[in-house]
């Protein structure tokens, strides 16, 4: 990854490069998603919604998009998140609701 594209991805999440590696030290992709949606929720306000796209999820977790995907669809199965259609200006974005008992175990 190009460091221009690094740090734009750091501003839009609001990451810092301690945070990012932080994320990318987490052994287990599902760890790193959840850490990811868990920092997302508290800088939008902590209720456990946050709107992100999945391309970008995976470049912040150092995985591919198909694999992000898989293991969201194992989460939403599971109750630890629900997702639906983001109203954004963002082609592709989802709105993802994390359940009270992932923002418990934060």
């Amino acid at each position: 990854m190009k460091e221009a594209d690094k740090q734009e991805l750091m501003q839009q999440f609001r990451l810092s490069e301690h945070e990012w590696l932080d994320i990318l030290l987490m052994p287990a992709l599902r760890d790193r998603i959840q850490r990811l949606l868990l920092h997302l929720s508290r800088i939008a306000g902590g209720d456990g919604s946050v709107v992100a796209v999945q391309e970008d999820m995976a470049d912040v977790c150092g995985a591919c998009r198909e694999s992000i995907s898989r293991e969201l669809a194992k989460m939403t199965r599971e109750g630890l998140i629900s997702t639906r259609r983001a109203d954004s200006f963002r082609v592709g974005a989802k709105a993802y609701t994390l359940s009270s008992a992932l923002l418990r175990a934060a």
